[in-house]
């Protein structure tokens, strides 16, 4: 039992470490390092498998000294990993031409390898060890894994992200202190660690590109702090600060004291003190404001609610009925409570409603219908320009997202959606929103739909208006005279209106498509009234319409884009580079080499060296193939459908955490189970044979996975709109359904190969472990070039191959 306790607790941290890690990185570097995370995470199990293989016998000849050094080791790893990483002067921006940052980039990855190598070795010196206990401890293995991520998550809600450490930590001491039976250290000492993570506030090392550390350059002041799952929020004052995206260069006057409030130490956005409600004329000097002009005084929908700078414009304009949508609670919990009275209790206003939700899932509950849908700016100019939001997945700017936004009009109804702008040789974000709407206007059947568009562009930002109806006469007038008035441009509207007989309305009203290349007009041309699959295909970046399978809106830059920026821009290319897919690239190369090496090593060095003489040879020549693609197939195929399920139930539960969270937890406790099933009889009597068992698990797993890939859309769509725990229940039976099954082969295969080739059992725990590490990039890889569906298909293939080469018994 005390083995079990000890895998559990180490199963935990590991996993409450990596969730941990990748919340701290996201916050001082950037989302996209979530996937080095992985990467990194999952290579130490792939090297724990070569240290095993290659000194395995001598830790085993002294099991309990060795399970005891290593938990102690790895708990003390955890908080000086950490602490060290931060010192490494790593720059991803310098990348392009600073050999030394590699280097850092390398250095930085091996401190934080060394942790889960060392939880990773001790995980596996059990299970090869006590093979014919396999089922059992893999079930521990698993339910401490669950349980770690799901009680990370949860900490997040009181702990910032530099504590988060501390907690996994702890639950590696209670782990190694029960081994050891040290109750009153286990007890004493874990809990001093989770106290100190949640009154502790220590401060993360932030990146210089991030808003957080140039305002604070500037002398902004941090006035509050809030954190949960969903990010840390930072409340900023400062004279420096002045935030009001899309300002047209006509206005001239003052701007209000403004307080910025940053998500994660970016996505800006600010809260307005207005001492006189004239003073929100300001917002109307913005392109987001043209609806207003063309509707009188509509019932609004504002998705993204922020600081409320969208909500002063329409109560600007006298709209009786706002409801304004915010995703994250931290950021409605300041508006209407600390940062309420600075705000001028905008939230309390006459026909202005608060509601905390995620668009979809409020319009998927609600049948109400509203003149205008706002979708305005929900990032800062300094992630879109930086290009490091590119892996942010976002469901708000997908095909099915603005098919659903349309449903949810009036007759007369008008869907604004409003985006940055960047340098005209790198900037194809505005352009892919409408190459998206276009395409969601044709599946929601209607035909005219360059007559039901209106484009308008300033310096930093430009919106895009879908009318219900064909925009009329009046409302191209009204949308010039806008125009004129505050020095925007007109990018596209329809057609009959751009006749040499009106001359008052021809589109090049303001300073910006004054330019030798009006480039976002002539791609609203092409798109809405010229070969538009041809353009697509022939543009250096990519502008296909996004859809939920692939919700990647920013991420529209290959390696074709970059040897174009780089033919166009010289060396200010990296400026303008997407650096999420860089990094990405990157890491999948870096994994697939190391995988390599952690394979082949132990064969190389230490297997055929075993003393069992020439027959040992003879059946490690005969079995390593086999086993090699065994294994590795489980690994890539398990990663691949967890972050697929994990991606398709984010925006069925309307929130990434707790899809996070459920998949993660169903995953292990479902797998847990799978592998304690796997290791019994129904009769109780002599246990299933582990070939049998194993291929029931992959023939299970096949069905199972069918079932999904065909009927689980149809499902999800049809329960969207329930209430959370019903969706939560129904999440954790599709992820549970599958995991189950997931978790037979696995130990099934260990238990087999250990009564027929004991030396190759360490190296097949470091082959599913390098393959993982492989899997899961390679799986973000595949989705962000085919999409999700494909990804799901691949994994099924994976345990069809398993299913084929599965090691026989000799």
């Amino acid at each position: 039992m005390r083995l079990s306790a000890l895998i559990a607790g180490v199963s935990a941290a590991i996993l409450a470490y990596e969730v941990a890690l990748m919340r701290a990185l996201s916050v001082a570097l950037g989302h996209h390092f979530a996937y080095l995370v992985v990467s990194t995470a999952l290579l130490g199990f792939g090297a724990s498998g070569t240290l095993l293989a290659l000194w395995g016998e001598r830790l085993r000849r002294r099991f309990e000294r060795s399970m005891t050094a290593l938990a102690l080791a790895f708990a003390l790893a955890i908080p000086a990993s950490f602490l060290l990483a931060q010192c490494v002067p790593f720059d991803i921006f310098q990348l392009a031409w600073d050999w030394r940052q590699f280097a850092n980039l390398s250095l930085y990855s091996l401190i934080h390898f060394v942790p889960f190598l060392l939880g990773a070795t001790c995980i596996g010196l059990a299970l090869t060890h006590e093979a014919r206990r396999v089922h059992g401890l893999y079930f521990w293995n698993l339910l401490g894994s669950g349980l770690g991520s799901a009680g990370i998550v949860g900490m997040m809600f009181v702990a910032f992200p530099a504590a988060l450490p501390a907690g996994a930590f702890a639950v590696a001491t209670l782990g190694w202190a029960v081994y050891v039976r040290q109750w009153g250290l286990a007890v004493t000492g874990s809990l001093m660690c989770a106290c100190l993570a949640v009154v502790a506030r220590p401060e993360m090392k932030v990146s210089p590109y991030k808003a957080l550390s140039s305002l604070r350059d500037m002398g902004a002041n941090v006035v509050e702090t809030r954190t949960s799952p969903l990010g840390t929020v930072h409340v900023l004052d400062g004279s420096m600060i002045r935030l009001v995206p899309g300002l047209s260069l006509a206005w001239q006057e003052d701007q209000p004291r403004q307080r910025a409030i940053l998500v994660d130490g970016d996505s800006a956005s600010a809260i307005y003190r207005l001492d006189d409600p004239r003073q929100a004329e300001i917002f109307d000097y913005t392109t987001s404001a043209l609806p207003y002009h063309l509707l009188d005084k509509p019932k609004t929908l504002i998705i993204g609610a922020g600081g409320g700078g969208d909500v002063w414009l329409a109560r600007y304009h006298g709209c009786p009925d706002i409801t304004a949508l915010e995703l994250d609670p931290a950021i409605a919990d300041l508006m209407t409570g600390t940062q309420a009275v600075f705000a001028g209790h905008l939230y309390r206003q006459p026909g202005v409603k608060l509601v905390v939700s995620e668009a979809r899932g409020f319009l998927a509950r609600t049948r109400e219908k509203f003149d205008l849908i706002q979708l305005p700016l929900v990032e800062s100019f300094g992630a879109a320009g930086a290009g490091v939001a590119s892996l942010n997945e976002s469901y708000l700017y997908t095909v099915e997202a603005f098919r659903t936004y349309l449903d949810h009009l009036s007759p007369n109804g008008i869907l604004c959606v409003t985006r940055w702008l960047r340098n005209p040789v790198a900037d194809c974000d505005f352009i892919r929103i409408l190459s998206t709407l276009s395409e969601a206007m044709k599946l929601c059947g209607e035909l005219e739909i360059r007559d039901q568009l209106i484009a308008i562009r300033g310096m930093f930002t430009a919106s895009v208006l879908v009318g219900m109806p064909r925009f009329s006469r009046p409302r191209v007038t009204a949308t010039a005279a806008f125009c004129r008035a505050r020095q925007f441009d007109v990018v596209w509207w329809p057609p009959e209106y751009w006749d040499a007989r009106h001359v008052e309305l021809h589109p090049n009203i303001g300073p910006f498509n004054r330019l030798p290349a009006p480039y976002h007009s002539e791609a609203a041309g092409a798109l809405l009234a010229g070969d538009r699959d041809g353009f697509i295909g022939s543009h250096p970046f990519d502008v296909s319409a996004t859809t939920d399978d692939r919700p990647y809106h920013s991420l529209t830059q290959g390696w074709r884009a970059v040897r174009h920026l780089r033919e166009k821009l010289g060396g200010q290319w990296v400026r303008y580079a997407d650096w999420g897919c860089i990094v990405l690239w990157v890491t999948l190369a870096q994994a697939i080499a190391l995988s390599a090496v952690l394979i082949l090593l132990p064969l190389a060095l230490g297997i055929r060296r075993q003393p069992d003489s020439s027959h040992a040879s003879r059946v490690t020549h005969h079995v390593s193939l086999p086993v090699l693609i065994y294994f590795a197939c489980l690994g890539m195929a398990y990663m691949f459908i967890e972050i697929v399920l994990m991606q398709k139930l984010s925006l069925f539960l309307a929130s990434p955490i707790y899809a996070a969270a459920i998949v993660l937890s169903a995953f292990m406790v479902f797998s847990g189970l799978g592998s304690l099933v796997a290791g019994k009889s129904a009769t109780g009597g002599t246990p299933v044979p582990p070939e049998i068992a194993a291929r029931r698990g992959l023939v299970r797993t096949l069905e199972v996975g069918l079932v999904l890939w065909f009927g689980m859309d149809w499902l999800l769509g049809s329960i969207a709109g329930q209430a959370f725990a019903v969706r939560a229940l129904v999440a954790t039976a599709c992820a549970g359904s599958l995991a189950f099954f997931m978790g037979m082969p696995f130990p099934s295969g260990l238990r087999l190969l250990g009564a027929t080739r004991p030396a190759l059992t360490p190296w097949a725990w470091g082959v599913n472990g390098a393959a993982s590490v492989v899997g899961a990039v390679l799986a973000m890889v595949l989705a962000v070039s085919w999409g999700f569906r494909l990804v799901l298909l691949v994994a099924l293939a994976f345990y069809a191959l398993a299913w084929r080469v599965l090691p026989r018994k000799a």
